[in-house]
């Protein structure tokens, strides 16, 4: 039997909205899969203890723009999502929209990293 999905809006800042978006032109579904997978990720790291994990005090901060986007997770996703959000004090909008930033950068780190290995290959 599938797992229950729940619709649910969400308000993201404008970065982490146009970083789902990626390459896609804007396309909802895209952004919508992407932060299923970046929430996701961002959950399964809890226990790894790396720097910048946990939401950082200035996400109180209301951001210059506001953007909502809709997602349909797991209800087991999304009740993670609520536990982790009053664990650490902050709303389910900001525990995703900063899941999506530590998700990309956790990308952009693995690539850099990667980067750096080729270049190490080409010299030696």
């Amino acid at each position: 039997m599938p797992a229950m999905k729940r619709s649910v809006t969400v308000s993201v800042g404008g970065l982490a909205k146009r970083t789902l978006a990626g390459d896609s032109g804007g396309d909802e579904e895209h952004a919508a899969k992407r932060a299923e997978r970046a929430i996701r990720a961002y959950l399964g790291g809890k226990e790894e203890g790396r720097a910048g994990w946990e939401v950082p005090g200035f996400a109180g901060r209301e951001p210059a723009e506001r953007v909502d986007l809709s997602l349909s997770l797991d209800e087991e996703l999304w009740a993670a999502v609520e536990v982790e959000a009053a664990a650490q004090g902050v709303t389910v909008d900001q525990l995703v929209a900063h899941a999506v930033l530590y998700y990309a950068a956790e990308i952009d780190a693995g690539e850099i990293t990667q980067r750096i290995l080729e270049r190490l290959d080409d010299e030696g």
